[in-house]
């Protein structure tokens, strides 16, 4: 597994190179505090960099992690959001650059791939759905929080975000949460990007269905209350 200054080298040749087209996707400065050790990715000035310390202006990101993690971000092997809900890694700062945030390392691993063909990117995990994070992270708060939904609920749920479907019971117990689908009091259709900003807190479900961007179908009163549902898989961790 790569170093923090390994990585941050192959990071350093990939803004090099393409620093100006980086900025399109990412303008701001990053500070990466690796186990206390700080670096800096400028996407901000005329002259983008990455260097170790301190950055030279305001971060507009503060990035706290370990050099497993921050390895396994920049080989393609997890990304930032899957991370930061597990609590591996924390932010600070724009909490829009922080939404983005993965579009640094994927872009500047398509740029390696041109810079350094010779070099054999790791396969990424067959699932890498953010859809497929969130019901992680609601299956991993059922046994702690799962009454209190089925409290506040009392029904089932099911969720069709592109190509995967899952269904929730909570209707008694602690919930159940299983992959597929099921008997459905109301049934939520939504793209995968949209599921995660939806159920992120980046908008709110009834903002979301204005937009068209979820589509709910049965007892609408529950849609109302989906909210309460999706705020068990928000990560608490904060730096």
């Amino acid at each position: 597994m790569a170093t923090p200054k390994e990585v941050f080298a192959e990071m350093g040749l990939a803004v090099e190179q393409a620093g100006k087209e980086l900025q399109k996707s990412f303008k701001g400065i990053v500070k990466f505090d690796i186990d206390g050790a700080p670096w800096t990715l400028d996407l901000k000035s005329d002259k983008p960099s990455v260097y170790e310390g301190e950055p030279k202006s305001k971060a507009d990101l503060i990035v706290k992690t370990g050099p497993s993690e921050l390895a396994m971000m920049q080989e393609g092997k997890a990304n930032a959001q899957q991370l930061f809900m597990k609590g591996k890694l924390k932010i600070k700062g724009n909490m829009g650059f922080a939404m983005k945030f993965n579009t640094v390392f994927e872009a500047a691993r398509k740029k390696l791939k041109k810079v350094k063909p010779n070099k054999t990117a790791a396969a990424a995990p067959a699932d890498m759905s953010n859809s497929a994070m969130v019901f992680e992270m609601i299956q991993e708060a059922l046994p702690t929080q799962g009454k209190d939904l089925v409290s506040k609920m009392n029904a089932t749920i099911q969720f069709n975000l592109g190509n995967r479907k899952w269904n929730l019971n909570l209707k008694e117990g602690n919930g159940k949460l299983v992959e597929g689908t099921g008997p459905a009091d109301l049934t939520v259709t939504a793209s995968d990007n949209d599921f995660f900003d939806i159920a992120m807190g980046k908008i709110n479900p009834q903002q979301a269905f204005m937009k068209g961007k979820i589509k709910l179908k049965g007892n609408m009163a529950l849609g109302l209350k989906l909210n309460t549902v999706l705020s068990a898989a928000r990560p608490k961790a904060k730096l």
